[in-house]
């Protein structure tokens, strides 16, 4: 009776090892797709970095050129300041020498009718 007990208490014992190599297994295999999981969300995660890079070395460039940009216009509108202040300065000279015409031509036809008389 004694072997009987000590082979149904191994056979017991061997069905609980049994059952925990299972449950190891199932284990494993979760965890192997758990890793398989994270290793595509890394990928995913690599690649959304670099469209992110991608994005911002378009912006720094199109900054760069709107800088440029930005740079010619001010400089266009010093420039169109400038030609405004000499454009004004012109039409005072042409407005002082205009009025000195009318002076000139009221005395030229002062002195003609002198000689009509």
């Amino acid at each position: 009776m004694e072997i009987q007990g000590m082979i149904q208490h191994l056979q017991a014992g061997t069905q609980d090892v049994v059952k925990v190599m299972q449950d190891s297994q199932q284990k494993t295999e979760t965890s192997v797709r758990h890793s398989t999981e994270a290793v595509a969300a890394l990928a995913a995660i690599t690649e959304a970095v670099s469209v992110i890079t991608e994005m911002n070395i378009q912006i720094a460039s199109a900054a760069e050129e709107q800088s440029a940009v930005a740079e010619d216009i001010n400089r266009n509108v010093t420039t169109i300041g400038m030609v405004a202040c000499e454009v004004a300065t012109g039409a005072d000279e042409a407005s002082k020498a205009s009025v000195q015409l009318t002076q000139l031509a009221e005395q030229q036809r002062h002195l003609v009718n002198q000689f009509k008389v």
